[in-house]
């Protein structure tokens, strides 16, 4: 893969996913974020390290543009989103279709955006590895 990510429609559509659900900012204790992290299955105690991850990596990607960033950005998406099965974030993930969708059940929206970042992030961690391993940024 030659490309720069950033000229990759998954990474854009990652970032557009990201772009999708309340921001994650260090500075501003978030009670969405907060929420999430301790409903989700690692049981994290506040959102610090989610939003840590879901600030940094990101903006590093379009910052510097390389594929360590993607590798990373997509291992922390897989980590914090690969929970499509649990209803309780499916639900919370609802609020992340904006005012214009109505979910037909609640969860429904979320599950398709949590399986759309899933998907997504598995074949940007497969491109980046690869890459990786080949010896490319």
């Amino acid at each position: 893969m030659n490309e720069a990510p950033l000229d990759q429609p998954d990474v854009r559509l990652l970032l557009d996913l990201l772009a999708m659900v309340p921001p994650a900012r260090q500075l501003d204790r978030s009670e969405f974020w907060a929420d999430y992290a301790r409903a989700h299955p690692q049981a994290w105690s506040d959102e610090r390290y989610i939003v840590e991850k879901l600030d940094i990596w990101p903006r590093m990607l379009l910052e510097r543009n390389q594929w360590s960033d993607v590798l990373r950005l997509a291992a922390y998406c897989l980590t914090f989103f690969d929970v499509e099965r649990h209803e309780k974030l499916c639900v919370m993930m609802d609020r992340a279709a904006g005012a214009e969708l109505a979910p037909s059940e609640p969860g429904a929206v979320g599950r398709r955006w949590l399986r759309s970042v899933s998907e997504v992030a598995w074949r940007l961690y497969l491109a980046a590895e690869a890459q990786n391993r080949r010896g490319g940024k």
